[in-house]
């Protein structure tokens, strides 16, 4: 997967955690809390920087505050939570983008 398709994985990524939070009518803040992460770290992954690749272990737990799965949350993005690599928990297509 080259950059552009990356970015575009992220950016969708973003959305649908954005809008499966607004659903649930939580801030980021709230829903960075229900994560055990940082307001700042959610906020980046909503808005797909690449200066942020997230790690599985923090997919999951925004799925899970959520109430949701990953699967859902990649729905329509052109990503699989099934490339991500189980020891580095870092989707293969994103290794080296950082």
């Amino acid at each position: 997967m080259n950059q552009a398709q990356q970015d575009e994985v992220r950016s969708k990524l973003g959305v649908n955690i954005r809008r499966r939070r607004e659903e649930l009518g939580l801030s980021q803040e709230q829903l960075a809390n229900r994560a055990e992460m940082g307001a700042a770290h959610l906020g980046n992954i909503e808005r797909g920087s690449s200066r942020n690749n997230p790690t599985l272990k923090t997919l999951h737990k925004i799925a899970s505050a959520l109430e949701t799965t990953l699967e859902k949350l990649f729905e329509n993005t052109g990503g699989n939570p099934k490339d991500f690599d189980t020891e580095e928990k870092e989707p293969a297509w994103m290794k080296g983008s950082r």
